[in-house]
């Protein structure tokens, strides 16, 4: 009787355990990809053209990159959360580069 209860007790641990990662995974990579978006936004509004090219901006990474996001699409077997972060981060390296 002890041992079924303690092979019932690890298959619940080995079940939520098994539940938890993807969402512990897809934190982490929402935090990399708002931390990227963030970084970025701060780097193009700190180098203002005009008017219409920060609506421009906000629209971009406001409105388009959210709806690319809920789409959920693949792109070459990535998902989109993980090229926007890619691309993010690397356009902000370039423009750094630049300064």
């Amino acid at each position: 009787m002890k041992h079924g209860k303690l092979f019932r007790r690890a298959l619940l641990t080995l079940s939520l355990l098994g539940s938890l990662i993807p969402a512990i995974s897809k934190a982490q990579n929402d935090s990399a990809y708002s931390q990227a978006r963030r970084t970025l936004l701060q780097t193009l509004k700190s180098r203002y053209v005009d008017a219409n090219f920060e609506r421009s901006v906000n629209a971009f990474y406001g409105k388009t990159c959210d709806s690319l996001l809920q789409a959920n699409n693949m792109v070459e077997d990535r998902s989109m959360l993980v090229i926007l972060t890619r691309l993010f981060t690397a356009t902000n390296d370039k423009l750094n580069k630049r300064a």
